[in-house]
């Protein structure tokens, strides 16, 4: 029996040891632990971007990879410490930034970063290894300006096209002085942004030195502009803020051995042409920006002021020949009415003995109001089918949601000032591998008023939505709601005229993540989300803002975005509040408590069955009572 205890006991023992020695292999080494066991492990988050760290026939090659080689030979040299190096890649800017800033000592992040204030109150940075210099660059077909004012004429209808998150975007920002209208648009990385100057004809950039010239000596066509470069302290290697690294790296970067090892990796990568045009040229102090400014100054406010005006004649063009048309059509309505009344009365006086002409004469009134009533009838209803059109039809959201969906949509009058809306983004891939997920949007949004004037809205708020999801290329829901905010305001000319018209709206976007499981993410202004998982039917509360409006003090507006995780069959809910706020003939608001007892007791039943409950719900309530407001809801199953 002592034997067989024995034995166990050892068995336990060994197993135990293994599993702790596979723990600590298996997570990154703070340097203290590393000098002392002379071994350890680092991992290397690197910017997966050619020309300085790129992967290429599944070898590591760029001069930010041989650093690192040359890093672990040091350590071995000066310290005897044995370190194991792992590589993991990343093609986004901000994820990559993330992953070290959250990281732990041992984790590494080299990706030509660069040094700046704000990212040294968030993580350690070692010294600079590169000189950070940025110029810029721009699509083949535009010019190279000689100085501001042309500048700004030349690039007049130019985007700008920037990584999120970067200091490129933190520097352009800075040209909204000189340029208020200035539009962006983001890509993942900096070969995308090489890649969308190239096949685009109006856009520009502010763009790395060694890239501009490594691409240009491979035959890129980028044109750069002489006006404007920036120089920053350099490119530095981050570390999380707890990381202990950070001493025996800057040691190693001022090695002297290293020094002129780094000189002949980068004539290498670069060719000695380039590398010494570099070092030269980070040499010079940088007055080009102070220029930029200098010369907005001297030619005064005019500048600014004709920027503006282009701006704002612009955003009211297109609305001006719709209020126009409109006001036609008003007057000509009532200079019709006016004339018919005119008529009719000197009908009445000429003939007052002749009642039977009397009666004709009236007859022939009431006949033309009629057809005139008619008239405008069918216009709206006309407008009815307009509208009808412009919402997502049947077969398309059949084809996007699958066969678990049902919307409710009743309008007010004719017309609604309601609307719901499906739009998608196809994956992203590169190398045949899918890095980017599609992406399925739903919105449902209630406009100001309802009938003709909330109709009108709607058709806005419909097409801004197309154009910032597929063209804007804006796909975060809580930065689709902000740039619809600012986006309505401009076309309503809210800050000059005071109207208040605007819209509140839920915004979803679903992300299948594999057979079983979807990604969620949720923004609303003003309208929630409620969600059945678990068992359970929760709820997330949009913000207490609207869309749009001239009560907003500021043209931007930020929202909060919520991310679920969601399961296959799992239900989504959003509406409009006319249906919480139907009322029965004591005038009592159905309320949201009695919804959510509704879809409680019926969500286990298919998608059609909870859609004629909810509909024989709003009938039986409402007992013949006059619907107050437009009524849409939309429900949705998750099984595309």
């Amino acid at each position: 029996m002592k034997k067989l205890f024995f034995l166990s006991f050892c068995f336990i023992y060994f197993a135990l040891n293994i599993t702790l020695k596979a723990q600590d292999n298996a997570v990154p080494t703070s340097w203290a632990k590393a000098k002392k066991d002379k071994k350890g492990k680092i991992t290397i988050y690197y910017y997966d971007v050619k020309p300085f760290f790129y992967t290429e026939a599944e070898q590591r090659k760029g001069p930010e990879a041989e650093l690192i080689e040359n890093f672990v030979k040091y350590v071995k040299r000066q310290f005897w410490v044995d370190l194991e190096v792992e590589y993991k890649a990343y093609e986004e800017f901000p994820k990559y930034y993330e992953k070290v800033k959250n990281g732990i000592s041992g984790e590494f992040g080299i990706g030509t970063t660069s040094i700046t204030e704000k990212r040294l109150t968030e993580v350690k940075m070692s010294n600079a290894y590169l000189p950070d210099i940025d110029v810029m660059v721009n699509s083949p077909n535009l010019g190279i300006a000689k100085d501001t004012t042309e500048w700004l004429k030349m690039f007049k209808n130019a985007k700008a096209v920037t990584i999120p998150n970067s200091t490129f975007e933190k520097k352009l920002l800075e040209f909204k002085k000189i340029k208020p209208d200035l539009d962006f648009t983001y890509v993942q990385n900096r070969g995308k942004v090489r890649e969308k100057i190239l096949e685009n004809d109006n856009l520009f950039a502010l763009y790395p030195l060694p890239d501009y010239l490594y691409w240009h000596k491979e035959g890129s066509n980028l044109k750069r502009q002489t006006l404007f470069s920036l120089q920053r302290e350099g490119y530095g290697v981050i570390m999380p803020k707890k990381s202990d690294w950070d001493g025996v790296l800057n040691a190693f970067l001022e090695d002297v051995n290293f020094k002129k090892e780094w000189q002949t990796i980068l004539e290498t990568h670069f060719s000695k042409e380039i590398h010494q045009f570099i070092k030269s040229y980070s040499g010079e102090k940088n007055k080009e920006m102070a220029l930029l400014y200098h010369e907005k100054e001297q030619q005064g406010a005019q500048i600014e002021k004709n920027q503006t005006a282009m701006k704002l004649q612009e955003a009211r063009q297109s609305m001006l020949i719709l209020i126009l048309t409109i006001i036609v059509l008003i007057i000509i309505l009532v200079i019709g009415l006016i004339f018919v009344q005119i008529r009719n009365n000197k009908v009445l006086k000429s003939k007052n003995k002749e009642i039977e002409a009397q009666k004709e004469e009236l007859e022939v009134s009431y006949n033309v109001l009629n057809k005139q009533n008619r008239q405008i009838t069918d216009s709206i209803k006309a407008a009815k089918s307009i509208q009808s059109a412009m919402l997502p039809f049947k077969p398309r959201i059949k084809y996007t949601l699958g066969e678990e969906n049902f919307v409710i949509y009743k309008p007010k009058d004719i017309v609604s000032g309601d609307f719901y809306w499906l739009g998608t983004t196809p994956a992203v891939k590169n190398n045949e591998i899918i890095i980017e997920n599609e992406k399925i949007f739903v919105a449902l949004a209630d406009c100001t008023g309802h009938g003709v004037p909330g109709a009108f809205m709607s058709m806005l708020g419909y097409s801004f939505l197309n154009d910032i999801i597929n063209s804007q290329d804006i796909h975060q829901p809580a930065k689709i709601l902000e740039a619809l905010h600012k986006t309505l305001r401009k076309a309503l000319s809210q800050d000059e005229e005071q109207n208040q018209e605007g819209m509140d709206l839920a915004l979803i976007c679903i992300e299948k993540i594999n057979k079983i499981n979807y990604k969620v993410c949720f923004a609303g202004a003003k309208r929630n989300l409620l969600y059945y998982t678990d068992n359970e039917l929760k709820e997330i509360q949009g913000d207490r803002k609207s869309i749009g409006g001239a009560f907003a003090t500021v043209e931007n507006r930020e929202f909060i975005e919520h991310q679920i995780e969601l399961k296959q069959s799992d239900m989504l809910y959003i509406y409009s509040d006319g249906f919480t706020d139907v009322a029965n003939p004591q005038r009592k608001n159905l309320g949201k408590k009695k919804l959510k007892e509704t879809l409680i007791e019926n969500i286990h039943l298919p998608c059609a069955q909870q859609k004629e409950i909810l509909k024989e719900l709003l009938t039986n309530y409402q007992a013949g009572t006059e619907q107050r407001d437009d009524i849409t809801f939309w429900g949705i199953r998750l099984t595309m």
